[in-house]
């Protein structure tokens, strides 16, 4: 369950897998970041953000357009903290883009997945998108950490950053 105690107590210990002279380093070098992770803001996103992550997807507006779900990848609902591109190809009308995502699971597990994204366009928009995932691991120990920790630090905060807004914009509106 996506509480702010689970979240934190996920985090640390995503932390620790890492070598501690790396993270003194991240620490150092995105102390301002670390210090603005709440994990009361980060529940409240993910509650909002968690989904079934599916094998395949596309959708597609087509004629009256239409969309479709696989079989779940994931035993649980799950928030995507990262995304990074790994490789793509495009033409004029089709753009195929391979990346590593970094799912958080409702049971406070982290696991690795490779997404194929191809887009049909036409016209200059996007009339159809499938996606392809598979799993790559679960993240048990330091060398399934294939992404940047600055970079999911930097998201994290981010995350808080929209967060904090948003329920700063709720606040106003019911004035």
């Amino acid at each position: 369950m996506f509480t702010p105690k689970n979240i934190q107590v996920a985090l640390e210990e995503l932390y620790d897998l890492c070598d501690p002279d790396y993270m003194m380093d991240m620490l150092e070098n995105y102390g301002e970041e670390f210090d603005d992770i709440s994990p009361t803001l980060l529940a409240q996103a993910f509650q909002k953000r968690a989904e079934m992550v599916s094998e395949y997807r596309m959708l597609s507006t087509i004629g009256e357009g239409f969309s479709y779900q696989g079989t779940a990848l994931l035993q649980n609902r799950a928030v995507r903290l990262l995304s990074f591109s790994e490789d793509g190809t495009d033409d004029e009308r089709v753009h195929t883009i391979q990346r590593k995502e970094l799912w958080l699971e409702e049971d406070m597990t982290f696991s690795v997945v490779s997404c194929i994204t191809t887009f049909v366009i036409e016209n200059e928009e996007a009339i159809c998108m499938t996606e392809y995932r598979s799993l790559v691991t679960a993240v048990e120990c330091e060398r399934d950490i294939s992404f940047d920790m600055g970079s999911l630090i930097c998201e994290l905060d981010d995350i808080c950053m929209f967060e904090h807004l948003l329920n700063d914009d709720a606040t106003v509106c019911e004035l």
